[in-house]
């Protein structure tokens, strides 16, 4: 586990603030967080987490969750997930954020031959995957986060970095969601095209009809199977989004209530009111007490 006094990652001797930090390599960020965090709806982005030191616990789906040192993250759809941090300004929770790059997946993917049985998670499934820290990751997360500190090692060595970690992670049982990701004929595959139309365009008015048609489907089959793998009905999902985005543009960037509402989609400063309330336990006002964290 890494102490303060001990920091064998230059990058993190970098990096004393808390929040996310982007690093030489593209794709790639180191957050750390130092006060412990209550539960708490925070967006999570389409990648791999590690956390190097600390713990994080969240509820996805009804399911609970931990992960750190022994367990990596994989989360293959952008989703609201209740979270919270296990740290202290004595001992900070550090971590590394690899965002999925479709391309280079779905080329690891063609050079492979199968994957193995172990690999249990169906293919169809988005979601959020735990999966053991395995030696062979370890190893490769190692050589990863000792480089990323020299943005010419990057340069060089860290593409085949990222192939080898993605290479043992379809090794486990996280291996099928990350599969189903780069597949592009899979149903989890085509809502994927919905759900990245919704991160995109959150604050127009989103059509269920028009994310049907993008999806390839009809509109009921889109309900049933958006709200199968997405775990959220698309209403919900889309509502989620805005409420989180709104917390992030009042907590990160200082907007007032009202701006943040306006600027997400809302047309009543009422209901956007009474959205937040129920969704983060606060109302707007207060959210400042609120933490955040994302991988920009």
């Amino acid at each position: 586990m890494i102490t303060r006094a001990q920091e064998p990652y230059s990058i993190f001797e970098q990096v004393q603030r808390d929040g996310a930090h982007r690093t030489p390599l593209e794709g790639v960020s180191v957050f750390r967080i130092s006060e412990a965090q209550q539960k708490s709806p925070m967006l999570y982005e389409v990648g791999v987490t590690f956390v190097l030191s600390g713990r994080k616990a969240g509820v996805f789906n009804n399911a609970r969750f931990e992960y750190g040192p022994d367990q990596g993250l994989l989360v293959a759809t952008p989703y609201p997930i209740a979270c919270e941090a296990f740290c202290s300004p004595q001992a900070p929770l550090r971590g590394i954020h690899i965002r999925l790059d479709l391309a280079q997946l779905r080329t690891l993917l063609d050079e492979m031959d199968a994957l193995p049985a172990q690999a249990t998670a169906k293919a169809d499934d988005l979601g959020v995957s735990t999966f053991p820290m395995t030696p062979q990751i370890r190893s490769a997360l190692d050589r990863l986060a000792a480089i990323l500190g020299e943005p010419s090692h990057c340069h060089m060595l860290g593409a085949s970095l990222l192939r080898e970690i993605f290479y043992w992670i379809l090794h486990t049982q996280a291996g099928s969601n990350l599969r189903a990701f780069a597949t592009r004929d899979t149903t989890s595959n085509r809502l994927m095209k919905a759900v990245e139309h919704i991160n995109h365009h959150y604050a127009e008015r989103i059509q269920i009809e028009d994310l049907a048609h993008l999806s390839g489907m009809s509109v009921s089959a889109f309900h049933r199977a958006f709200k199968k793998t997405v775990s959220d009905a698309p209403l919900q999902y889309i509502k989620k989004v805005r409420l989180t985005k709104a917390k992030a543009l009042i907590v990160r960037h200082g907007e007032s209530a009202g701006q943040a509402g306006l600027k997400v989609g809302y047309d009543s400063a009422a209901q956007f009111s009474r959205e937040f309330k129920r969704f983060f336990g606060v109302s707007p006002r207060d959210a400042s007490q609120l933490s955040y964290q994302d991988f920009e």
